[in-house]
């Protein structure tokens, strides 16, 4: 926890969930009618709404890590951590023995260990250079 965090990293792991946006909201096929596994995601909200709450919040985890800003960067961990823990609820839901749910949970714990490291770690500094090595 005292270590810096790479921002490389997070960058990654914000331009991933904004790909599974794009993946998701896409107007060529239907993610959702592909299997059973994603009816409980269908019956929260439609594939577009899904797909668009990825796009922000991995652009929010891009740009915080991007711009070196506390609050962009802890607001873009927040945000992914959520969204990754919602699509680990739904995948689990859906289909409690499918893979998805364990990968979407490690996304989420990571993020949340982003923000949590940033938290510890700031001292009052509007950049956070020194902790994104």
């Amino acid at each position: 926890m005292l270590q810096p965090i790479n921002p490389a990293a997070s960058i990654l792991l914000g331009g991933y969930t904004v790909l599974w946006g794009l993946w998701v909201v896409n107007p060529w096929w239907s993610v959702f009618a592909a299997a059973d596994l994603y009816s409980v995601m269908a019956t929260i909200a439609p594939e577009w709404a899904f797909g668009c709450f990825a796009l922000l919040c991995g652009s929010a985890m891009v740009y915080g890590a991007h711009r070196r800003s506390y609050y962009a960067f802890t607001n873009g961990a927040v945000a992914v951590g959520f969204h990754w823990f919602l699509i680990c609820l739904c995948y689990f839901l859906g289909d409690w023995q499918n893979t998805g749910g364990i990968t979407a949970l490690m996304l989420a714990v990571y993020a949340s260990y982003l923000y949590l490291n940033v938290r510890v770690n700031f001292h009052g500094h509007k950049k956070i250079h020194s902790l994104l090595q």
